[in-house]
């Protein structure tokens, strides 16, 4: 009991006092402008802020760095450069690139990258490689000429109107993927649409489109 008691004195100082070095990032912290990066294996904070490595688990209330990889969870979001493994926060969680699986009320990934986002708005640009699965999905316009391999299921789904290699299923489609499309409404060429209402880049056709030339 008293070591269990001494345990969470001693982290509650360092949340109070910080700490910073390879082992831990502990407290709060904002980043100096003259500041070195460097890295560190977890992270437990109110607030931090900084352009280091986080390499291993994350807990905190709002979190950014350079690069976040492992287990992070944030009770607010979290903001990296670049991110990988399992990152989850109630409200947004943003990397430039991205591979694992992020979930958050809000996912952004402009730079692209591989996996699942899993959450209400989902945004990713360049290159993105998985699934959007949330009810706004949207795969932007970026450097690459296509999304990647994508697949995206949602109320809204909306891509770049290149074809990429997957499918869309939502209320409301718009996009090319080069398999299906299925939903209430479909906007896009791909070559095979149903939904009660399918444009097909000249006129709409209702319930089962067949565009044969997207094939």
């Amino acid at each position: 009991m008293m070591r269990g008691g001494g345990l969470a004195l001693a982290l509650l100082a360092g949340m109070l006092a910080g700490c910073n070095n390879r082992l831990a990032q502990i407290g709060n912290h904002a980043a100096a402008a003259s500041e070195v990066p460097g890295w560190t294996c977890s992270r437990f904070a109110l607030y931090w802020e900084d352009a280091s490595t986080v390499a291993g688990p994350s807990l905190a209330v709002f979190s950014g760095c350079g690069r976040l990889y492992g287990g992070q969870v944030a009770l607010v979001g979290m903001v990296s450069e670049q991110g990988g493994g399992l990152h989850l926060s109630p409200i947004f969680a943003q990397a430039e690139r991205f591979v694992g699986v992020q979930g958050a009320a809000v996912n952004l990934t402009p730079g692209g990258g591989a996996g699942v986002l899993l959450g209400g708005v989902n945004l990713t640009g360049d290159r993105f490689d998985g699934a959007h699965l949330g009810v706004l999905n949207l795969a932007r316009r970026g450097a690459e000429s296509n999304p990647g391999d994508l697949v995206q299921l949602g109320v809204a789904n909306f891509a770049p109107t290149e074809a990429y290699q997957g499918f869309q299923a939502g209320v409301l489609n718009a996009g090319s993927p080069r398999w299906f499309q299925v939903g209430l409404i479909n906007f896009g060429r791909s070559p095979v649409q149903v939904g009660l209402l399918n444009w097909n880049g000249h006129f709409f056709v209702p319930l089962v489109n067949l565009l044969l030339r997207a094939l």
